[in-house]
């Protein structure tokens, strides 16, 4: 069975980038090669996980993980940011995912920025692939936080997981027909 597992999680740290490793982290993907996909297609049948982390056993058997991500880092100061993720169901049970990230005055302000972007981007593609689109069939995932007083970043990500003994593949985590890179699979070891 696929399964989409959305993880996301505010790291903190001395500098940006040790905030990012302490969000990856926190999403369950801190000892992972990150491969990014920039907008993605999730098969018919596959499961979305919201708040799961990635099993170790993802982790350690592809070390190069494909991932859709909105990543956010604030060296400090006021007001927040937010990274959400969006998916919508196609007719043909398949889902088109995207990612976004904001900074605004506040964190509800950057939450509506990043949804705002969302929901743009998943009627620009359904629309794109020849679909109907309807505002209330869009499903969400936000983290958010507020700026501070040291490195902060939001991190949401959408990592594949395939059951069993079959290879994470770029097939599987369907590119929106952009240049994504081609991933290692079991076979090509």
């Amino acid at each position: 069975m696929t399964r989409v597992i959305i993880a996301g999680a505010v790291g903190r740290g001395r500098t940006q980038q040790s905030s990012v490793d302490a969000a990856l982290r926190a999403c369950g993907t801190g000892g992972a090669l990150l491969v990014p996909v920039l907008s993605a297609t999730i098969p018919p049948g596959a499961a979305i996980h919201i708040g799961a982390s990635p099993p170790s056993r993802l982790i350690e058997r592809w070390p190069r993980l494909p991932v859709l991500a909105a990543i956010r880092s604030v060296a400090g100061g006021e007001g927040g940011i937010a990274a959400a993720i969006g998916w919508y169901p196609c007719r043909d049970g398949s889902k088109v995912i995207v990612a976004h990230d904001a900074a605004a005055e506040d964190p509800v302000l950057a939450e509506l920025d990043a949804l705002s972007s969302i929901y743009a981007s998943l009627r620009d593609m359904t629309e794109g692939r020849g679909e109907p689109f309807d505002g209330l069939s869009v499903e969400t995932h936000v983290v958010s936080a507020p700026a501070g007083a040291g490195p902060l970043t939001v991190a949401i990500l959408a990592i594949l997981d395939v059951a069993g003994d079959e290879p994470v593949a770029h097939a599987e985590f369907l590119p929106g027909h952009y240049g994504v890179p081609d991933l290692v699979t079991e076979e090509s070891r």
